[in-house]
């Protein structure tokens, strides 16, 4: 049975305490060039559109980082920044169709992540650090 996935809060932490791992699962994949800015980045996309500074608030980093990654990824291809559809002062990112592909492979990474940790501590447990997570985050 799959599991649910866990709030994007206890994601980002299980890949920060894995972040080597999980870079090298990523090279091993071709994906050499990405960091883990950019991995948090492209977790926060999905068929909505976000703003950089929701990209900030998800990722836990400055509207400047943010905006400094989107801007690195814009620049690779893999998203695209356009006028926000309901607050025309905000720019919208979304992914294009070959940030897609990567946003794909890493929703696999991010279940690997979670498997891993399941695995480690057991899913009550794992259930547990999420609610305690999740309460921290407003």
């Amino acid at each position: 049975m799959k599991q649910p996935h866990s709030p994007f809060v206890l994601v980002q932490a299980l890949a920060n305490l894995g972040r080597a791992a999980l870079l090298e699962r990523l090279a091993r994949r071709g994906l050499t060039d990405i960091g883990m800015p950019d991995v948090k980045l492209l977790w926060c996309l999905d068929e909505a559109p976000i703003t950089v500074q929701q990209a900030a608030q998800m990722m836990g980093t400055t509207n400047q980082f943010a905006a400094r990654t989107v801007a690195k990824l814009q620049a690779e291809g893999l998203v695209e920044v356009g006028i926000h559809t309901t607050d025309k002062r905000a720019s919208a990112v979304t992914a294009t169709r070959k940030g897609a592909e990567l946003v794909a492979i890493l929703a696999e990474e991010r279940d690997v992540i979670e498997q891993d940790w399941r695995a480690r501590i057991g899913a009550e447990e794992l259930a547990s650090l999420a609610r305690s997570l999740g309460r921290l985050v407003p």
